[in-house]
């Protein structure tokens, strides 16, 4: 739980390694320190990314659910390929069949709102998604909010009857997990 003072480590099973790659230019040596490479190994410190909880909502136009297992694939598999290409650190990314909701790292200074908005572009062209116009972010300043808020997301379809556990549900991809 986060006490606005400090937060309590992370209690994610087997996926919070202390060492893993950020968007862009950074990478983290551990959770608190996060070092930019300046090349020949050496490092030098930096800002850290900014994380952020983004829920884009399918138009009511959108017939088919985006948990089709095919759609839901397919939606995955952009998110990954964002996270492959750096424009963002996929922490976690979930589909409900009306919405999706992602934690993404961004480096200091991303454009949030212009990847976002090319992601869900590109969703439209290639998948046929049908995408409500605006989308919400908000950003998570501290880990423990982060930790938080990936529960909230991964109980998300417990919550609303879709499935019995977390682990029930197979829409969603994080670079953090081991089985991904």
């Amino acid at each position: 739980m986060c006490d606005g003072k400090e937060c309590v480590a992370s209690t994610h099973p087997q996926i919070w390694p202390r060492s893993r790659k950020a968007p862009g230019p950074y990478f983290f040596v551990n959770s608190n320190s996060i070092f930019a490479r300046t090349g020949a190994g050496s490092a030098v410190c930096a800002e850290a990314p900014a994380t952020f909880h983004v829920r884009l909502q399918a138009s009511e136009g959108q017939v088919v659910p985006l948990t089709e297992p095919l759609l839901a694939n397919s939606i995955m598999g952009m998110a990954r390929r964002h996270h492959d290409l750096g424009l963002w650190w996929c922490e976690l990314f979930l589909v409900m069949p009306d919405h999706l909701h992602a934690i993404l790292d961004f480096g200091v200074g991303a454009d949030v709102q212009g990847i976002i908005g090319s992601w869900k572009r590109a969703a439209s062209a290639t998948l046929g998604v049908s995408w409500h116009g605006r989308f919400e972010d908000h950003r998570l300043p501290r880990r423990c909010e982060v930790d938080e808020k990936w529960w909230y997301v991964r109980r998300n379809p417990v919550a609303r009857g879709l499935c019995d556990r977390e682990d029930d549900w197979r829409h969603w991809w994080s670079a953090l997990s081991p089985m991904s």
